[in-house]
C-alpha cells in the first residue's frame, strides 16, 4: 500500500525551509499548493507541526484507545465489588 507523507515549505525568518511530516496516511491529506497551518518550536525551530488532529492528537487518541477497556474493566470491578459489600451486610 502507499502511503503519503506531506512535504511543506514555508517562510521562517527571512529563511525558506522544508519539512517532512512524521505523519504517513493512505489516501493524501493534502494536495499539491494546499496551504497549511504549521506549529513553530521557538526554541528549536527544527520541531515543526502540521496544526491538523492526527498530528496533534494521534498520541494521546491511540493511549485512550489503549487504556479505556482497562479503566471499564476497573470501574465495573469497583462497583461489583462495592454492591457486594452493601449486600453482604444487609
Amino acid at each position: 500500500m502507499i502511503m503519503y507523507t506531506p512535504v511543506i515549505k514555508y517562510e521562517y525568518e527571512g529563511k525558506i525551509k522544508k519539512h517532512t511530516s512524521n505523519i504517513r496516511s493512505y489516501p493524501k491529506p493534502y494536495e499539491k499548493g494546499d496551504t497549511v497551518t504549521i506549529l513553530i518550536d521557538r526554541e528549536d525551530s527544527t520541531k515543526v507541526l502540521i496544526k491538523s488532529n492526527s498530528s496533534l492528537y494521534l498520541g494521546s487518541t491511540v493511549f485512550m484507545i489503549f487504556t479505556l477497556p482497562f479503566l471499564i474493566i476497573a470501574f465495573l470491578a469497583v462497583s461489583i465489588s462495592y454492591a457486594l459489600m452493601r449486600l453482604s451486610k444487609d
